[in-house]
């Protein structure tokens, strides 16, 4: 009977383990010659590229493929200015989605990152 609680404790802690490791960054939001631009951090095929407003909305599309792994392949360290894709300005002190589709990490994972823009 200890044996089984054992395993069965271990399996837990293996598991809680396994999802809580930090997703690998993708790309970040910096500021380039006064500009919000997305830099990306590694070599990967995008399939959507979209920013979101605080309440979830999508406010902009700025990669979509239609076909699964047919989208553009961004090169680390290059980056696209945010700014040429928006309708409007970014608000002052409002907070921002960026929402990247991608293949390159295991397990189809997608992430999503929250972020604050200031301007």
């Amino acid at each position: 009977m200890k044996k089984i609680i054992i395993l069965i404790a271990t399996f837990v802690l293996i598991i809680a383990a396994w999802n809580g490791r930090p997703i690998e960054k993708l790309a970040t939001i910096e500021i380039l010659h006064g500009r919000h631009v997305i830099l990306f951090k590694k070599n990967c095929e995008y399939s959507a590229i979209s920013l979101d407003n605080q309440n979830g909305e999508s406010i902009s599309e700025l990669v979509f493929s239609e076909y699964p792994d047919s989208g553009p392949v961004f090169k680390e360290n290059t980056y696209i200015d945010i700014s040429k894709a928006m309708k409007y300005p970014l608000q002052r002190g409002h907070e921002y989605g960026l929402r990247l589709s991608t293949d390159c990490l295991g397990n189809n994972q997608i992430p999503v990152y929250r972020i604050k823009f200031h301007t």
